[in-house]
């Protein structure tokens, strides 16, 4: 667990106030290493590594600097990919900061991402995929891409569902014989995977409930499934579903749920 010291970063007033409530882990960022057994079909790829990072937030409520400092840190993990899930920009200002933030990210496969319900309230999604695509991401929305192949392969897809795009665009994409990867920014998508037997669904959205409380656990998860898939790992037939907290969020308040930064690494061990 990280302690992001408030004195180096530019946040902002809310931010600030929030922090003096006991308890608030929105500075303690996280950084996990996590397996995901995939079965026979991942044994080319096994020890493969992916950086999943989700719900950046880009408001103003946290400084560029915070963002600096994540992306840094999601470097530093040296991952073969880096996938982001969504819920990136929120507030155009802040477009100028994707260049030194976002920007920064390297994978020697690529760094990718999806939209979100955040993104697409953009006047103009289109322009945010465009500064994206500048700063060297890699739009997945209902398009998939082999990487990997001389490894056997990895198929990358991705999905905006319910708020933008259509999973008709991703009917080819192949399931139960390949090793497959589905970048969507909820896990309300779970069932549509595990029907094409995807691999590997990662997700975000729901922040882990953003406030866990002992015994009961989240309280809040805006997902067609409640609170069952608010943060972790999973597995729905034979597909792993990992949903990520988050990084941020535009209510600065986490407790029993600090944010966090995910490299998963794929294995051949069998589905748990």
């Amino acid at each position: 667990m990280l302690e992001l010291g408030q004195e180096n970063l530019d946040l902002s007033r809310l931010v600030r106030f929030c922090l003096r409530l006991p308890g608030n882990q929105v500075l303690q960022l996280e950084v996990n290493q996590k397996d995901m057994p995939l079965g026979p079909r991942a044994q080319e790829l096994a020890g493969l590594t992916v950086t999943h990072l989700s719900d950046l937030h880009i408001s103003g409520q946290m400084g560029k600097q915070f963002y600096e400092v994540i992306c840094d840190h999601a470097n530093q993990l040296s991952s073969d990919i880096i996938c982001l899930s969504g819920d990136i920009l929120d507030r155009d200002p802040c477009r100028e900061w994707l260049p030194e933030t976002l920007g920064r990210l390297q994978a020697r496969l690529g760094v990718y991402y999806v939209l979100g319900n955040h993104d697409a309230r953009h006047a103009d999604p289109g322009q945010l995929r465009e500064d994206l695509s500048s700063c060297g991401l890699i739009d997945l929305a209902g398009r998939q891409q082999l990487v990997a192949q001389e490894q056997g392969g990895l198929v990358l897809a991705g999905t905006e569902v319910p708020w933008l795009g259509s999973l008709q665009a991703l009917e080819d994409f192949p399931g139960e014989n390949s090793l497959s990867l589905l970048l969507s920014h909820s896990p309300d998508t779970i069932r549509w995977a595990r029907r094409r037997r995807i691999s590997l669904l990662l997700a975000g959205h729901l922040h882990g409930g953003q406030i866990s409380l002992p015994v009961i656990g989240p309280v809040v998860s805006p997902s067609f499934h409640g609170v069952r898939f608010a943060g972790g790992r999973f597995r729905y037939g034979q597909t792993l579903l990992h949903v990520s907290r988050g990084v941020a969020g535009m209510q600065p308040l986490r407790w029993n749920c600090r944010p966090e930064l995910t490299q998963l690494r794929l294995t051949d061990d069998p589905l748990p």
